[in-house]
Formats: structure tokens, sequence, C-alpha cells
């Protein structure tokens, strides 16, 4: 298991849009920040505590990067077929999805943990230059709100992606969602919204909208748990998904063997990749 979390880990640090994806998430928090405390102005009834609390909540603006971030966990390794050696290497998919749900989940908490402290420092030197209050005692609380919603986000980017494996679609589907459909579901329709992700996000907060009845704090704290399906993955030969040529088939088949059944399974291996190598349509001399 541990061998497992460690390549997850190889594989996150190795690909070029985790790291665009971390950058990302902080600066968009940070750019949020910056704009409610200079350019948007209060609403009407706002008082100075909500007002800085507002300020403070930039922090979750990560989740639409972690989820992202997710998403691309799972249907980058159907997309590359990477997938296919990780079963080979595993055959009990559920550890592959143990050690895959582990790695993404600390790395977005590792994430939200960072945007949320860029968020703060950004808050606190931005509210100080304005001459405003700059601290309030909930502030922790609304820090520690936003790490663990945008960490639930990773995994439940990880489960649409196993669901949805065709990347744009997955990726599509969810910035419409949970970005637009369920943030106007939460305002104009509560009694539904407030049992969704954004609505369960928003609780777990603490926002007080006028109008909007959202779930009480340890309520929402309990629906904002998202969990992962047991079993995303339906139960298909692993070389099926491997590149469709001969050499390929015949060396997934002996890798299966000597990963399940030893000396005998690696004989029966060897024997069935050359019944395939022989099957192969061999050209002419002429």
């Amino acid at each position: 298991m541990n061998d497992l979390v460690r390549a997850e880990f190889l594989k996150i640090r190795s690909v070029r849009s985790s790291w665009i994806l971390a950058a990302g998430a902080v600066i968009f928090c940070v750019l949020w920040t910056i704009l409610d405390v200079f350019v948007l102005k209060p609403s009407p009834g706002e008082t100075a505590h909500d007002r800085i609390a507002g300020i403070y909540q930039m922090a979750q603006q990560s989740y639409l990067f972690l989820l992202i971030f997710g998403i691309l966990g799972t249907t980058g390794e159907y997309r590359h077929q990477t997938v296919t050696w990780a079963f080979l290497a595993s055959p009990v998919r559920e550890r592959v999805l143990a050690a895959k749900a582990v790695a993404y989940a600390l790395t977005g908490l590792l994430i939200s943990a960072v945007a949320a402290a860029a968020t703060a420092v950004t808050a606190a030197v931005s509210l100080a230059s304005a001459g405003k209050q700059v601290f309030e005692a909930d502030v922790p609380a609304i820090l520690v709100g936003c790490v663990v919603g945008s960490t639930l986000y990773t995994l439940l980017g990880l489960a649409i992606g196993a669901l949805v494996r065709q990347q744009i679609v997955a990726v599509s589907l969810a910035f419409g969602w949970f970005y637009y459909a369920e943030f106007l579901l939460v305002f104009f329709l509560p009694a539904v919204g407030k049992w969704l992700p954004s609505g369960a996000e928003k609780a777990l907060l603490g926002w007080h909208l006028p109008g909007v009845d959202l779930l009480p704090i340890p309520m929402g704290r309990r629906r904002a748990l998202p969990g992962l399906r047991r079993r995303t993955h339906p139960r298909r030969d692993p070389y099926h998904a491997a590149p469709r040529h001969h050499l390929s088939l015949a060396t997934s088949r002996l890798f299966t063997s000597l990963f399940t059944s030893g000396r005998r399974g690696a004989r029966e291996g060897c024997r069935g990749a050359g019944a395939v190598a022989a099957a192969r349509p061999r050209r002419s001399a002429g």
C-alpha cells in the first residue's frame, strides 16, 4: 500500500498540470481577496463582522482548481493508458483507488493550506492598508473550513473522473455544475441547494446569506463529506485497455500471469504469448 501511495505522489510531481493548478489556486485566492477589499462594495445591511469574514472566505476559491486537479488524476490515467500498468502491478483495484485517494487528499490539503495562508496574509495586509479592521475571532475557523472544503473537492473530483472518463467532458460538466448551477440553486432554490456540495460548503464556512436558509454548521460539516464509490471501475480484463497490437497483448498476458500465479502462471503466460505471436499475420517473402 505504501508503494502505491508513493507511486501516486511520483505521478503528481511528474505532471505539469499539477503544478499549474496548484499555482492557479493560490493566485486565484489572492486576486479575489484583493478584489473584495478594494473593488467590491459591501452588500446592503452587511455588518463589519460579515465583511471581514467574507474577505477571509476567499480562501475557498481554490476549490475549483482542486476539483479539476482530482478529475485529471483519474481521467488522465485512462487518456494515457497508464491505468493498465497500475492494475497489472496491483490487481486489487480497491487498493489502487485507496492509494490514489490518500495521495490526492494529502496533496489537496497542502495546496488548500498554502492558498488559505496566502489569503490570510493578503487579507491582513490589504485591510491594514485600507485602514480597516484586520482580524475577527472566527477567522481561524473560517480558514480551517476553507481548507477542509477544498480538500474534499479534490476527492469529489477523483470520483467524478472515475465515473466520467472523458477528460474534456468531465471537466466541462463539473465546471458548469459546481461553478454555476449549484451556485444558482443555493441562492434561488435553497431548499434543494443547501443539500448539495456547494451549499454544504457554505454552511461549513458559516455563511449567513439574507433570505437563504443553509444547513446548521454541524450538519453542514457532516453533509460536506463526499464519499468515493467503492466500485467505480467495472471488472474488465486489465490488458483490454492496453494498446491494441499483438506484442503488447502478449506482454500483458505474460505480466498478468507473473503477478497472479507464480511459476506455473509464467509458463502458461509464455505459452499464451507464443500462441498470440504465432497468430500474427506474416508478410510473404515475395
